[in-house]
């Protein structure tokens, strides 16, 4: 895991191909959800911006595959001069499937938003409604259906628009497991 360098145009494209391929696995990624230039302006306003690398690829920059990105950015959905609430937004790459390993990407997001320098209070995600797998993980993870957003967007595969959920979680900051101690 390291931080996400958003002047590093290489890490940055690398990980625009991450959301890419999940656009178009319909990865709770819509269609035209996520352009370069979006994902610039998510990342210069993010709090917390991480990458997951496979770790069997050794430490050799050239050698490293990228397979997740986790990035905390203020909710959108709160209106406050001073925000205490902030927004996940979490890809996995083709091998990362499944309720457990998103349910991991889910805690390690927590956990992040929990510890940054923002000291976040409540955090929402926005979940597409055909993605089973990431509304159960969610769940399993603490959050709660809030809203549903119809039409909200469109995945690949799936002919018009699709609802979305917004998912919501209230942060323990006192009895978060402590990221930093996780060794990745």
């Amino acid at each position: 895991m390291k931080d996400l360098n958003h002047e590093d145009e290489a890490q940055r494209h690398t990980a625009f191909q991450l959301i890419a391929d999940a656009a178009r696995r319909a990865d709770n990624i819509g269609v035209d959800e996520v352009t370069t230039g979006s994902l610039d302006l998510m990342l210069q306003c993010s709090d917390v911006a991480v990458v997951l690398y496979d770790p069997s690829r050794g430490e050799q920059a050239h050698l490293e595959r990228l397979l997740g990105a986790v990035v905390v950015v203020e909710s959108r959905f709160i209106r406050s001069a001073h925000p205490r609430a902030c927004q996940l937004f979490v890809v996995g790459a083709t091998e990362l499937s499944g309720r457990q390993t998103w349910r991991d990407l889910a805690w390690l997001a927590v956990s992040l938003a929990a510890e940054s320098r923002r000291l976040y209070v409540d955090c929402f995600v926005e979940v597409f409604v055909p993605c089973v797998q990431h509304v159960l993980a969610m769940r399993d993870e603490g959050f709660v259906i809030t809203a549903c957003i119809p039409t909200a967007g469109q995945l690949a595969g799936h002919p018009g628009y699709v609802d979305s959920y917004v998912m919501y979680k209230q942060l323990d900051t006192l009895h978060v497991h402590r990221v930093s101690k996780i060794h990745c």
